[in-house]
C-alpha cells in the first residue's frame, strides 16, 4: 500500500487543471464538456497564485500563495447511449500563514489532494442521467512523508447523481443531488436548476451550486464565467506525526476565464478569480482549535489543455 501511495505521488507531484476549479468533486465535472465532440483522452495542466489576504485574527495573516492541478481524462467503454469516463486528478494547494509568536499551525500549509472519478452518462432523446463516485485522498504534506500514519479519516468519497429533463427544444430543468467537501467538510446536499442555450453561441447553466455562462466569441475563442463553492476539508498531522488534527476551509469563487483553441490538440486557458465569504477552522500547535473569517481574494491562473 505504501508503494503504491508513494508512485502515485511521484507521478502526480509537482505536476500542474483544465476549469481552474481546484476541487476533485465530481459533482460538476468538466468531463462530459471536454469530450462532447472527441472521445480521445484529454490532459489538463494548470498554474495559479492567490493574493495575499488579512483575517479576523489579531496579528494573524494570509501571504500570498499558489495553486497547481492536474487533471487525466479517459473515455471508457460505450453501450448505446451509455458513456462511461474516467478521471485521476492530483489538486495541491498552499495556505501560508503570518502568525504571532506561539500561535503557529498545529501542520504545514501544504494541502494535497488525490482522486480516482469515475463518471457515467446515459443520454436519451428527452432526458438524461448523470452520475459518479469518487474516492480520494484529503491530506498535508506531513503524511505524504510517512504515509504509514495513513488512516480512515484521510480518505473520503465523493459522489453525485443529475436527472436532466428537456422541457423545451433548447432547455432542460436538472435535478440531482451530491456529496462532497466544498462546504468545508463532507455532506450531501442537493442539486437544482436550468441549463440550455440562449443562442448558438452561448450557453447556460443556472443552477445551484454551480453556476456557469460559457460565450463562443469566434471558432477558437471561448469565455466564461462561472461561480461555484470552493471550500475543503484535509486531515492533517504534525510535522513529527505524532498529533492529528483537521484543517476546514469554507469559500465561494466567482471566475472569468478565456479559452484559445491553438488547434485540434492544444488549448490555453487563461482565468481571473476572486474567492469571497472565506472561513478557516483549524488547530494550533498548543492545542486549541481555532476559526477565523478571511478577507475575498483574487488569483490569477493559466492551464494548457491537450487531446491526444
Amino acid at each position: 500500500m505504501r508503494f503504491l501511495v508513494q508512485v502515485f505521488i511521484g507521478i502526480a507531484f509537482g505536476l500542474i487543471s483544465q476549469d481552474a476549479r481546484t476541487s476533485t468533486s465530481p459533482c460538476y465535472s468538466p468531463f462530459p464538456e471536454l469530450t462532447a465532440t472527441t472521445q480521445k483522452p484529454v490532459l489538463s495542466a494548470g498554474y495559479g497564485a492567490f493574493d495575499p489576504a488579512d483575517t479576523s485574527l489579531a496579528g494573524f495573516s494570509e501571504q500570498s500563495t499558489i495553486f497547481t492541478d492536474l487533471n487525466v481524462f479517459l473515455p471508457g467503454s460505450k453501450s448505446g447511449n451509455m458513456q462511461n469516463y474516467w478521471q485521476l486528478s492530483h489538486h495541491y494547494r498552499a495556505f501560508d500563514f503570518e502568525e504571532p509568536a506561539g500561535t503557529q499551525l498545529h501542520s504545514n500549509g501544504d494541502h494535497h489532494k488525490l482522486a480516482l472519478l469515475w463518471h457515467g452518462l446515459n443520454r436519451q432523446k428527452q432526458h438524461q442521467w448523470a452520475f459518479g463516485i469518487s474516492p480520494l485522498l484529503s491530506v498535508t504534506s506531513n503524511q505524504l512523508k510517512n504515509t504509514g500514519r495513513l488512516n480512515s479519516n484521510a480518505w473520503q468519497l465523493h459522489g453525485f447523481i443529475e436527472y436532466r429533463q428537456f422541457y423545451s427544444k433548447k432547455w432542460q430543468w436538472l435535478l440531482g443531488a451530491c456529496m462532497d467537501d466544498r462546504f468545508d467538510h463532507v455532506k450531501a446536499y442537493p442539486i437544482a436548476g436550468v441549463a440550455g442555450d440562449i443562442n448558438e453561441r452561448t450557453r447556460l447553466r443556472l443552477a445551484f451550486p454551480d453556476t456557469k455562462l460559457t460565450v463562443k466569441l469566434t471558432p477558437h475563442w471561448h469565455v466564461s464565467t462561472l461561480l461555484s463553492p470552493a471550500g475543503s476539508k484535509w486531515d492533517a498531522f504534525n510535522k513529527t506525526a505524532d498529533k492529528h488534527s483537521d484543517f476546514h476551509y469554507r469559500s465561494w469563487r466567482f471566475s472569468v476565464a478565456a479559452r484559445w483553441q491553438f488547434n485540434s490538440q492544444w488549448h490555453f486557458r487563461f482565468e481571473w478569480g476572486r474567492e469571497f465569504d472565506r472561513r478557516f477552522r483549524f488547530r494550533q500547535l498548543a492545542g486549541n482549535q481555532v476559526s477565523t473569517v478571511a478577507e475575498s481574494v483574487n488569483y490569477v491562473a493559466a492551464y494548457i489543455i491537450w487531446y491526444w
